[in-house]
């Protein structure tokens, strides 16, 4: 089955079906809901959308009868574009509707609706809120659903889903349902959680994908000394030249980073770096006005290259893009292989991608996602069951239409999605109670015991009236909307959480350098030592973090080298690629080394053939190759045995221990957490815990390596899930989604600073809720693999998989994350650039005789007497200009006499030094005169460190004093 005349009639003249659009347009046309798996760049958006339009000229439906979905505003709006051109030749109408609409647009919409909305998965839910646009959407027939896999497995996913069964029954008829997407590796779980009935329409991929790893060079001294001039390391200046060179050879480019914060830093680095080109960034925080405008430079080529977030990851046409490079590993070959697709974005072009590294891990991680993308080896991330915290959502979103509302409806409709097809009655009766509890809605549970009718309204039949038999509907209770429940619907429109963020400030030069998670400030607070990390490349103190300003006040602290280092919760990296990781080490050695590895894992030949296999697939030049041999070579040589797929080996090093164990970030965690639960238990210290793909780090101090050892032999398999249960409360990720939760049950909305609050004892007070048992089962499905480490206890216990003691070696010395990282200041430099803040305050001087006013930069006093310019007094009191009015009044003021006098007498007795310290953070006339009594006769390099220890602690107590 083809388009009919009068669609081709607004396509333009060269148009062809592509195979997908073949393959589906009778199934679509007919009907049938469908989920559309094709290549990027092979149509699927016409595929969908090219026979809806068909369809909806043949039944006659009405305006808005048909849902385009899509995840994110950027690619709303250019579906909009692409769509209205074909609609406009029907004599249709389409629109799009997000959170950037403006309200008289909106209000266009719901007077004239359009026939065709594009929106993304919240727009839905703010539809069903008015009365009017209710009923525009009550004409939909068909909902279209792009880049499904890209909400499916998560909560906006089931959410979505929800609401489109909602929308059924508003609707009073099934919708038909097209899903799309180009990086699907099981079509037959997402076609089921989409609907029961759906087809699944699939298209082998024919484009070709080119995908390589570059490691950059080593710098040469001449290019570390450029480097330092940029305040960038010699491996980030490297990085940052060898990009700019790649994208001179192939423009224009997309520049994919894992955060806003690297796209930020990149930014800034190689504008400086490398002036000729022309860069732009994207991401989420912009402006929506800053984010077209690039997007438009982009499709217009008048940019070399835009560097972005996943925010340009989805199927969004900006024009002819040559080539896509991702810094650093992209965590997942689903994800890199979406990145690649967008460049040369035809079904006959080439996707060319690179991935740039300059760290050791990055290199052989980015080499195998890469081998595991051209392979067309997905993630396969399968939704969870019943999230209790949608329920919760979509349980106040009915209310807030329909009230009072039957819980036998609420089941019906939450059923109706495969998501919740298994909530079980009792369940929702736990939850209504808990909902109850905290005054989100009025639950009554036994229509017998109340006195309340609410099946009886102005439309009822008399009869019906007269008998005072309970409807089936009814038995099972209903529930009541409540103010409190209005207000979290308002607020609770998106289920994708809103972290707090905190602006990062330099203590002493009070600059801002960037911003970071509330989920940091938790965790970096809770260490038993300092709380010292790496941030923007260099090593820090934090002093205070003040939940009220929301900025988090860090010190400069050197010589940090072992500081853990926050990268947010980064995508897990899964097991399947951590495996094939161990098993190109093991190829490695095998092929390169003399040495044999004595009492590792056991191995089958065909385990050798296949690591050798995966390591001659990795699509590397020689360069990395060599790199990647010289990094297991040089490990083997200091450490004598190599962690791979089949052996775990265990270190001493001077910040604790380090497990090598190649089973994924998920995996990992949930062995770490073991381990610390155990070492905890023993030595009464919890200490701390960071993982990765191929590691576990501990200190706990008291902990040896052999002690490891003997908890990995003795701990049985099937108490991996009891154990990590028991110990989950202290853990980070446990803590913030029971925080996350616990908001939506409306209960620590009000708390800005959960660090305050003893989560674990309210975590042990709510056992068995509702809500805690969501907050388990979420953090569990997000952050745990428990199913892989009981394998792999099972393997190492049966000697499968080899565990040895090794001396330190090369693989266990885990280079921070440098996203650029500068140099580390020296004691000197911070003291400098203190000194430097200071002189450049600008002050005020008032004379207590005459109240005469002078004003200036501390730099430019004198160093002899100051005298006041009109009088000749020398009894001038100071303060820095910002606080001139308040020291106006103390000097008017008799009562605040003595307080301005100390300040004069400071003033007369120090002179410039005097000045200078009273411009330093939170320092009055009685600390000054502290810290000018300690340092007495001493150099400036003594008064910067009094004045800096002064500036520190009164910024850790600020928030105390009232």
């Amino acid at each position: 089955m083809a388009p009919s005349e009068r669609l081709l009639s607004v396509l333009s003249s060269d148009w062809k079906m592509t195979p997908i659009q073949r393959a589906s347009f009778k199934s679509i046309h007919q009907g049938k809901s469908c989920l559309l798996v094709s290549q990027t760049g092979s149509g699927k958006t016409e595929a969908a959308f090219l026979p809806l339009i068909e369809r909806l000229l043949d039944k006659g439906w009405g305006a808005t009868s048909v849902l385009y979905i899509s995840p994110l505003r950027a690619l709303n709006r250019d579906l909009g574009e692409r769509l209205g051109t074909i609609c406009e030749g029907l004599g249709l109408t389409s629109d799009v509707r997000h959170g950037d609409t403006i309200q008289s647009q909106r209000q266009r919409q719901t007077k004239n609706p359009p026939d065709i909305l594009v929106i993304t998965p919240e727009t839905l839910q703010s539809l069903f809120m008015g009365k009017h646009v209710r009923a525009m959407i009550s004409a939909v027939h068909a909902i279209i659903i792009d880049e499904i896999h890209d909400v499916a497995a998560s909560e906006r996913g089931a959410q979505l889903m929800v609401g489109i069964s909602r929308l059924e029954e508003l609707c009073g008829r099934s919708l038909q349902r097209i899903g799309l997407s180009a990086t699907i590796p099981h079509p037959k779980s997402i076609a089921a959680w989409m609907h029961e009935d759906t087809e699944v329409i699939q298209i082998p991929s024919n484009r070709s994908t080119n995908i390589t790893v570059r490691w950059t060079e080593k710098p040469s001294p001449e290019e570390v000394h450029e480097a330092t001039t940029h305040n960038v390391s010699g491996e980030g200046f490297m990085a940052i030249k060898s990009l700019g060179q790649m994208i001179r050879d192939t423009s224009p480019a997309l520049v994919f980073c894992n955060s806003r914060s690297e796209v930020e830093v990149l930014g800034q680095r190689i504008e400086r770096i490398e002036p000729d080109l022309i860069i732009r960034v994207h991401h989420g925080s912009l402006d929506k006005e800053v984010r077209e405008e690039v997007e438009l430079e982009l499709s217009q080529g008048t940019i070399d290259a835009l560097i972005c977030t996943s925010s340009l990851e989805l199927g969004i046409d900006v024009g002819p893009i040559r080539q896509v490079i991702q810094m650093r590993s992209p965590r997942q070959s689903g994800r890199l292989l979406q990145r690649i697709g967008r460049s040369e974005h035809t079904l006959e072009g080439v996707a060319q991608g690179q991935i740039l590294v300059w760290d050791d891990n990055d290199l052989l991680e980015a080499a195998v996602l890469a081998r595991r993308a051209l392979a067309q080896i997905l993630e396969i991330e399968e939704p969870r069951k019943c999230p209790i915290q949608v329920a919760v959502n979509q349980i106040l979103h009915m209310l807030r239409v329909t009230s009072p509302l039957p819980v036998t409806s609420i089941l019906s409709i939450l059923r109706s999605a495969p998501t919740f097809g298994s909530i079980k009655t009792e369940d929702m009766i736990q939850l209504l109670r808990q909902m109850n509890e905290q005054r989100l809605l009025i639950h009554f549970e036994d229509p017998e015991l109340s006195d309340r009718t609410p099946w009886i309204t102005e439309d009822t039949d008399e009869e019906v009236e007269r008998n005072s038999v309970i409807p089936e509907l009814w038995k099972q209770g209903w529930v009541e909307v409540t103010g409190r429940g209005k207000v979290a619907v308002i607020e609770g429109v998106t289920m994708i959480p809103k972290a707090k963020r905190y602006v990062v400030r330099d203590l002493v030069s009070r600059r801002p350098l960037g911003t970071i998670d509330e989920a940091f400030i938790m965790d970096i607070d809770d260490a038993e030592e300092r709380p010292r990390f790496l941030f923007a490349g260099r090593p820090w103190t934090l002093v205070e973090a003040d939940p009220e300003t929301e900025e988090a006040l860090v010190a400069p602290d050197a010589g940090l080298a072992d500081a853990p280092v926050w990268v947010g919760e980064m995508i897990p990296v899964g097991v399947g690629p951590a495996i094939e990781m161990g098993a190109v080490r093991r190829a490695i050695v095998n092929e390169f080394s003399s040495d044999l590895m004595e009492g590792c894992g056991s191995m089958e030949p065909e385990d050798e053939r296949d690591s050798l296999q995966i390591w001659n697939d990795l699509p590397l030049r020689e360069i990395e190759r060599s790199r990647l041999i010289d990094d297991v070579i040089e490990h083997l040589g200091a450490a004598g045995v190599v962690p791979d797929d089949r052996t775990l080996t265990v270190e001493e090093r001077r910040d604790g221990i380090t497990v090598h164990c190649c089973r994924g970030t998920a995996a990992n965690h949930t062995l770490g957490l073991l381990l610390q639960a155990l070492a905890s238990t023993r030595e009464g210290r919890l200490g701390r815990l960071t993982v990765d793909t191929l590691r576990v780090q501990l200190s706990v101090p008291g902990i040896k390596a052999s002690d490891i050892v003997e908890w990995l032999s003795d701990i049985p398999a099937a108490a991996v899930r009891p154990m990590v249960e028991t110990v989950l409360p202290h853990s980070l990720s446990m803590k913030l989604r029971f925080v996350e939760v616990a908001r939506s049950f409306w209960m620590l909305r009000t708390v800005k600073d959960p660090r305050r609050i003893n989560i674990a004892g309210l975590m042990r007070e709510l056992r068995g809720t509702p809500l805690q048992k969501e907050a388990v089962a979420k953090t569990l499905h997000e952050r745990f693999d428990i199913e892989t480490v009981e394998d792999l206890l099972i393997d190492i216990q049966s000697g499968k998989v080899g565990v040895h003691i090794t001396p330190p070696g090369h693989l266990g010395a885990s280079r921070a994350e440098r996203d650029m990282r500068m140099p580390e200041y020296t004691s000197a430099e911070v003291l400098e650039r203190l000194e430097n803040r200071l002189l450049q305050e600008r002050y005020v001087l008032i004379c207590i005789n005459c109240q005469h006013e002078s004003r200036g930069r501390v730099a430019l006093l004198d160093e002899g007497p100051l005298v006041c310019a009109s009088c000749g007094g020398r009894m001038l009191a100071c303060a820095p200009e910002i606080g001139r009015e308040r020291l106006k009044k103390a000097v008017q003021d008799p009562e605040a006499f003595e307080k301005v006098s100390k300040c004069a007498e400071i003033v007369g007795r120090h002179r410039k030094r005097g000045v200078l310290t009273l411009m330093a953070r939170g320092v009055g006339p009685d600390t000054c005169q502290r810290i000018l009594r300690a340092v007495e006769g001493g150099t400036m390099t003594d008064l910067m460190e009094g004045i800096r220890r002064a500036e520190i602690e009164y910024a850790r107590n600020r928030r105390f004093w009232g």
